[in-house]
């Protein structure tokens, strides 16, 4: 495999970066026998194609993750073995300057809360070279992310900081995994465009206690009975209503609420209504006060 260049310098580079080393197979027979091993964990490499017949060209995709390396000069190897009637080994070396350009802290957020409270997270643009960076638009994948500036941009030493106000509407989401994304758009060419991922786990604030209800016939073989709890994390009172998955599957409930307290309800089925649908169903808990909130919960059958 006779290589274009076997060492790259990219000078100022972000956390994570990703260079192209191109080849050409000068030997008569295919490739296909490639593996790359390296002296960092945080550089991985991939070829393509995976097969090269004799003539054929090609590339080699090294991508380095510098998030965890300190400022400053940094050197990477990756070392492609292959073989045709022998065995080689070709060094890739790549040369970077990590965080003496533009890094963004943090690259992402991972946000997980039950509390309906807005909640409001710090980013920052670090810049270290003479001629600081110039923002030219902010924008946002969902309704429920917003970002304003927090404040002027800021000296620490050599470097300019601008920081921005990230803030999460999380009453108008969903309970579950919500994701989006923050875009900034600069006027810099080398860093033309920061795109932070968003994560927000939100945990349901009302707990169904147990989730899975077991239902058990009563002696007379009339109908089909059981409770459950149902608790709001700091002690609310709860407003809510059941719902069944169909129509067919009628059942009768009961709430008894008191101020301060979990919520008791009680459920009946129709022994016959039972006998046509049989358990286990799946139920909606639709709770209405102090938060909207969707849950679902299974009925089960258990013998008496």
């Amino acid at each position: 495999m006779a290589f274009d260049k076997t060492f790259a310098d990219l000078g100022d580079t972000p956390s994570r970066i990703q260079y192209d080393f191109s080849f050409q197979n000068v030997s008569e027979a295919t490739i296909d026998r490639i593996s790359f091993s390296s002296t960092c964990g945080c550089s991985v490499a991939q070829i393509e194609p995976k097969t090269i017949p004799p003539g054929a060209s090609g590339k080699v995709t090294v991508e380095i993750d510098q998030s965890n390396k300190g400022k400053g000069p940094q050197t990477y190897m990756v070392f492609v073995h292959y073989e045709t009637n022998e065995k080689y080994r070709q060094r890739l070396v790549v040369k970077t300057k990590n965080g003496t350009g533009v890094t963004c802290v943090p690259e992402r957020f991972d946000i997980e809360t039950w509390s309906r409270e807005p909640i409001v997270r710090n980013l920052c643009l670090w810049d270290s070279r003479t001629v600081p960076l110039r923002i030219k638009e902010i924008k946002t994948s969902a309704p429920w992310i917003r970002c304003e500036p927090a404040d002027p941009p800021r000296e620490f030493f050599e470097e300019k900081r601008f920081t921005y106000h990230v803030m999460i509407d999380v009453d108008s989401i969903p309970s579950g995994k919500n994701e989006g994304y923050l875009e900034i758009l600069t006027e810099d060419p080398q860093y033309p465009r920061f795109e932070i991922p968003i994560l927000c786990r939100i945990q349901p604030s009302i707990l169904v206690i147990p989730e899975r209800v077991a239902m058990v016939k009563d002696v007379d073989q009339v109908k089909w009975t059981g409770r459950f709890l149902v608790r709001h994390r700091e002690g609310l009172p709860v407003v809510l209503r059941v719902e069944s998955e169909s129509p067919e599957k009628s059942l009768d409930y009961a709430v008894n609420t008191e101020e301060d307290a979990d919520a008791e309800v009680s459920l009946a089925i129709d022994s016959e209504t039972e006998r046509y649908h049989p358990l286990p169903w799946t139920l909606k808990l639709l709770v209405e006060k102090p938060c909207r909130e969707e849950i679902e919960f299974t009925l089960l059958s258990e013998s008496p």
